[in-house]
């Protein structure tokens, strides 16, 4: 089973397909094997310096954040945008 993140209000509709992926709900984003998957937009700016860290280093990976004017949030499992389901 793969495990996989999107947006917060999509798993519901995903559910119907099975435990195909196992969906982690509170996270920026999640890597499986050479997988990542984000949950949102800048989510996905976020797992691609996680990648850049992964692959080239945190240094590396916060220099690029630095040049691009972004504030990246280095911890994938800190999701502030987290709603919890009603």
């Amino acid at each position: 089973m793969k495990v996989g993140v999107l947006l917060f209000d999509d798993f519901e509709t995903l559910d119907v397909f099975g435990p195909v992926v196992n969906w982690i709900r509170k996270s920026r984003w999640t890597v499986d094997d050479k997988y990542y998957t984000s949950s949102g937009v800048s989510a996905g700016m976020d797992m691609t310096l996680g990648f850049l860290s992964d692959t080239h280093g945190i240094e590396f990976a916060r220099q690029v954040a630095f040049h691009i004017e972004y504030n990246w949030t280095e911890d994938k499992d800190n999701d502030i945008f987290y709603i919890r389901p009603v």
